[in-house]
């Protein structure tokens, strides 16, 4: 099996730049699916009077992100299963621990089978991100998640 996943993340873009910055990016890659994989991207639903909702910049998955990707013919997916319960905690505490117990149903767990699912039963022209908003791979849950897929899904390959 064929495992290729490609990881995207926006923070080292200037609001102003970010989304057109992205699909550059994800042309390039030849992106088809993108999966974003944070935990709660900002949403008008949340509370119109509250300060928590859609910006100019922000990629919010209604109305933001899903209208700009799939305009240019990319299938955006928002699985917030694969997102990282607790943003303020560098150290991914709570997310290592989840991913510590493969067999226990925690969110995690169901993401990457769901994850893993959607990978092998793509076809040879898919080629499937995942988006999350960290600037830096090696400190982003998305390195996690891209490891723990290969690691129980794929065989390490």
């Amino acid at each position: 099996m064929d495992y290729r996943l490609w990881t995207f993340g926006y923070g080292q873009y200037s609001s102003k730049m970010r989304i057109e910055k992205l699909l550059a990016s994800f042309r390039v890659n030849g992106i088809s699916d993108l999966i974003d994989i944070r935990h709660s991207p900002c949403a008008s639903q949340i509370d119109p009077k509250s300060n928590y909702g859609p910006k100019p910049w922000n990629l919010q998955a209604s109305g933001g992100i899903a209208d700009e990707v799939e305009a240019i013919g990319i299938r955006y997916r928002w699985v917030p299963q694969l997102g990282n319960p607790q943003k303020r905690d560098p150290e991914m505490r709570i997310l290592r621990a989840e991913l510590a117990a493969p067999e226990a149903p925690w969110p995690i767990n169901l993401g990457l089978a769901w994850l893993a699912e959607a990978i092998k039963s793509a076809s040879s022209d898919q080629r499937i991100g995942i988006l999350c908003a960290c600037d830096n791979y090696d400190y982003c849950h998305r390195k996690l998640v891209a490891e723990s897929l290969r690691e129980r899904h794929f065989g390490g390959e």
